[in-house]
């Protein structure tokens, strides 16, 4: 409890002295130099594990239930906080009301990283001894916070006003910052589906398109995204947002959320790599039953 403790009160202190982490040092190539160089002082901290014994003390059973209890407790704090930027009160001279920027929650997260990088660095070590699906789920939890911690420079949200016929290439931040895509968008076409309800002459949206014209230099394609259904253009995705609900059906505005991010076939391939685990753990248990069954029989 002493370790947690410590950590807490080094992370009010950064708030307090430094205010919320810019992530913008991260932007490429310097986060996969600070990646590059932190998984070189994670291996060898963990060759040296069995001189320096307070090593093996950060990923043994009792440390992992800790880490993995106190960054739970951390996020649930978070989620009974109104995220909204505010620096007033004390939750918000503390960064409890910004959780992405927070000294607190990223030591905090940092931390439980380390640990399952230990892990699956022991996993690797003694994977004759151990269950490959184990290994398999801590190196996939372990390839996903490391990319969402230093590609987080990387991340950028940028929402785009796009009306029929007319080509647009900026967008605003969350923040309000204009900038610049790597690529022109033209509203081709804008519709709606709608479905009759119970209730006589009124209809509900089902879903709503955007064709749309997207030029990147010479390069000019035609792509067809919904809500929940993205395009890709490189390392961007263009997401439905909106659109003009005034108008309805008729509406000649889609509202689009670019979204760049670097990291984010590794963090896919990663949560595939889960998902084959979590599916190879349910067969063996499955093998397992149907054995010790015909066994009883």
């Amino acid at each position: 409890m002493k370790r947690y403790a410590c950590l807490l009160g080094v992370g009010m202190a950064f708030q307090f002295l430094i205010g919320e982490i810019d992530p913008s040092f991260l932007v490429y190539p310097w986060g996969l130099v600070i990646a590059i160089n932190y998984l070189y002082v994670l291996i060898f901290l963990f060759v040296r594990s069995d001189q320096w014994k307070w090593v093996k003390c950060e990923y043994d059973r009792p440390a992992s239930i800790a880490s993995l209890s106190s960054l739970l407790l951390l996020t649930l704090l978070f989620g009974l906080i109104r995220q909204d930027n505010s620096t007033d009160g004390l939750m918000g001279w503390l960064g409890f009301t910004h959780m992405q920027t927070s000294w607190i929650f990223n030591i905090f997260l940092f931390q439980f990283m380390t640990m399952i990088g230990l892990k699956a660095l022991d996993d690797i070590c003694h994977w004759k001894k151990r269950r490959i699906t184990k290994m398999v789920m801590h190196v996939s939890l372990f390839i996903i916070l490391l990319a969402a911690i230093f590609g987080s420079g990387d991340k950028l949200r940028v929402r785009v006003m796009a009306t029929e016929g007319h080509p647009v290439q900026i967008g605003l931040t969350h923040q309000g910052e204009q900038v610049v895509l790597p690529f022109i968008l033209t509203l081709k076409d804008f519709s709606v589906e709608e479905y009759p309800t119970e209730e006589k002459g009124t209809m509900v949206i089902k879903q709503f398109h955007s064709e749309l014209e997207v030029k990147q230099g010479e390069k000019m394609e035609v792509v067809n995204i919904s809500v929940n259904h993205p395009a890709q253009i490189g390392s961007w995705r263009i997401y439905q947002s909106g659109y003009d609900t005034a108008r309805g059906k008729m509406s000649t505005l889609s509202i689009l959320e670019c979204v760049r991010d670097g990291w984010y076939e590794v963090i896919h391939l990663a949560l595939w790599l889960i998902l084959a685990g979590g599916v190879w753990m349910f067969l063996q248990g499955w093998s397992y039953s149907k054995q010790k069954k015909e066994g009883k029989e």
